[in-house]
């Protein structure tokens, strides 16, 4: 039998969390229960989740058999003999009848997902269950699929699910390119299952194109813009792009990228990548609880909105500056973070960053006195401008050279053109004087709005049965 790993610890960490972030969880179940003796079973990795409370995912990744690929080819297509064939089918049957005897079983599915190099497949099952569905996509496709945003997986069930209905309903969709490319079909016509010319019955049939997954694997791999930046230690990082969640489409394609080398090493960075080379923003880590944590991520991900601006505006004034990567490190390791509101008292002087220069690394340090916080509770942007006047101050001083002295002109200059008028925050400090305020601020639960999907799946049969006046 080759290779069986089911229900086991093949996540990691990271892949757990965003199954969870997705809305999905993994289950932990009696793996010897579930694995049938006879007969052979082909090689696989296996995970079962839930979501929704009541509905289960059975994810089983089929490893291609690199022998097979070296006598077929790669226009060959992967093929199980009957035995292998059964075996895989014996499990799949053995899955489902344990999910559909939980007693909150509502629905279920299984995803069969192809790994090897992108060769053809061919696999069918001589029974299937009911209430359980069943979809096939490339391993590639579903990475490409779990790099989307506002919850890929979970939108792929809702359209494998939305197809079974419309099947049901006598509407038949010609498509031979794969499950992936119908859900790429159905995206790019706005979540529109049937069109609203057809109607949803016996005759409809929607013929669909064959490549309907090169114009949204365009999209993602754009927006996502994978790639390595070199570091100031001249080594690389791989990158993906910061803030591609952000609401306004303008705001998606901003040159700024997030480290997943450092946020593997437990460092928040990003980088600002211009014609003249990248230019780094990150925190120096600290060890705290999970309040710590939280404002170091605010300051890092709010500044950094604000870093590629101020890096653009530093370049444009000095066209001529070096073409290496310089980085702008942010240390608060002296901060203090009360548990409650300070008030400042009468004459108090609080602290202000003080900027540190190393031309041979390249690299400028701002340390944060402890008590840099109350300039956050001003009704004006007082902590926002210190924080990146102290950034414009390092980026200044590494593009002219120089380790002090910058010319304060300069800087006021970029503090009004980048952060405009004092109503621009990044973090606001304020005290609470009733506790309903202080519930509301540390409310858990967000809110959950309608999927856009789910909006357009409903108004399908919306005017059956209107006449005209």
């Amino acid at each position: 039998m080759g290779c069986l790993h089911v229900f086991g610890d093949a996540l990691g960490a990271h892949q757990v969390r965003q199954l969870e972030k997705d809305g999905l969880w993994e289950l932990k179940v009696d793996v010897e229960s579930l694995v049938p003796p006879e007969p052979e079973v082909p090689s696989l990795h296996a995970w079962l989740l839930k979501y929704d409370i009541n509905k289960y995912l059975h994810v089983v990744l089929l490893h291609d058999r690199l022998d097979w690929l070296e006598e077929q080819g790669l226009s060959g297509f992967m093929e199980y003999p009957d035995a292998l064939r059964a075996g895989l089918e014996a499990y799949l049957s053995k899955v489902t009848d344990h999910c559909r005897a939980l007693p909150d079983f509502a629905e279920g599915m299984t995803l069969l997902v192809m790994g090897g190099l992108g060769r053809g497949f061919a696999l069918s099952f001589n029974e299937w269950p009911d209430q359980w569905r069943l979809s096939a996509i490339r391993i590639s496709d579903l990475l490409m699929l779990a790099s989307e945003l506002d919850r890929p997986i979970t939108r792929y069930l809702k359209c494998i699910k939305q197809k079974e209905w419309a099947e049901g309903e006598g509407v038949k969709f010609i498509n031979v390119n794969g499950d992936y490319n119908f859900y790429c079909f159905w995206r790019q016509l706005n979540y529109q299952l049937v069109p609203r010319d057809l109607p949803v019955s016996n005759g409809s049939m929607i013929p669909i194109n064959n490549d309907m997954v090169l114009p949204v694997r365009e999209e993602v791999r754009n927006l996502v813009d994978r790639h390595v930046i070199q570091t100031v230690a001249n080594s690389y990082s791989p990158a993906i792009r910061f803030g591609r969640d952000a609401y306004f489409k303008s705001m998606q394609g901003r040159p700024i990228y997030a480290s997943l080398g450092h946020l593997r090493a437990g460092v928040l960075a990003g980088a600002v990548e211009t014609p003249r080379g990248p230019s780094w923003l990150l925190v120096i880590p600290r060890e705290g609880d999970e309040q710590i944590r939280h404002l170091l991520y605010e300051m890092w991900s709010g500044f950094i909105g604000l870093y590629d601006r101020l890096v653009i505006e530093v370049e444009a004034l000095y066209p001529e500056a070096t073409t290496d990567a310089i980085e702008i490190r942010l240390n608060f390791v002296e901060l203090v973070v009360s548990e409650d509101y300070v008030e400042p008292q009468p004459g108090m002087v609080i602290g202000a960053p003080v900027v540190a220069v190393n031309l041979e690394l390249r690299i400028a340090e701002v340390r944060f006195p402890s008590d840099f916080l109350m300039h956050f509770q001003q009704p004006e942007n007082t902590g926002e401008r210190l924080v990146l006047r102290a950034i414009a101050n390092g980026l200044v001083s590494l593009h002219q050279g120089v380790t002090e002295g910058v010319d304060e002109t300069v800087l006021d200059g970029l503090m009004n053109r980048v952060l405009g008028d004092s109503g621009m925050r990044i973090l606001h400090l304020f005290r609470t004087y009733y506790p309903i305020e202080h519930l509301l601020s540390r409310q858990t639960q967000k809110p959950i709005f309608l999927a856009h999907e789910d909006f357009v799946f409903s108004k399908l049969r919306l005017s059956e049965g209107c006449t005209a006046a």
